[in-house]
């Protein structure tokens, strides 16, 4: 069961922003260096794609590319979905679920404040 509380209270605040230009190595060196699952892809101050671990392993490493000349603009999903912080937990699950994603961006009023990730899920529920 799903407690009943909002996603900002569960949501990691720990946003890393990369652009579309940058490689899939240095995305992978972001997410390592700060613990994280995934990067959002901005063009200047509008965040409108994500790149999570799975895309990384799935659209690179497993066709064997190179990390190292792969963009991200060529991975990345998009638009990036989101939810506003004040949205209940329960909806965030569903929303995951109906898109079949693991990771969405947290809004407060349209502007990115957070991460939630399915590892959010698993914390909030076995604390």
């Amino acid at each position: 069961m799903i407690p009943k509380i909002q996603v900002k209270r569960v949501m990691s605040k720990k946003i890393i922003s990369l652009c579309e230009s940058d490689t899939v190595q240095r995305s992978a060196e972001e997410m390592t260096e700060h613990g994280i699952g995934c990067v959002v892809i901005s063009r200047g101050e509008e965040i409108f794609g994500i790149v999570t671990e799975t895309d990384l392993v799935r659209k690179v490493l497993g066709p064997g590319l190179d990390p190292k000349e792969v963009k991200l603009e060529s991975i990345m999903s998009f638009p990036a979905i989101s939810i506003e912080e004040d949205a209940l937990l329960e909806d965030a699950y569903k929303l995951m679920g109906q898109n079949q994603i693991r990771h969405l961006l947290v809004t407060s009023k349209g502007l990115p404040s957070g991460i939630i990730s399915a590892r959010s899920f698993m914390e909030s529920i076995y604390p």
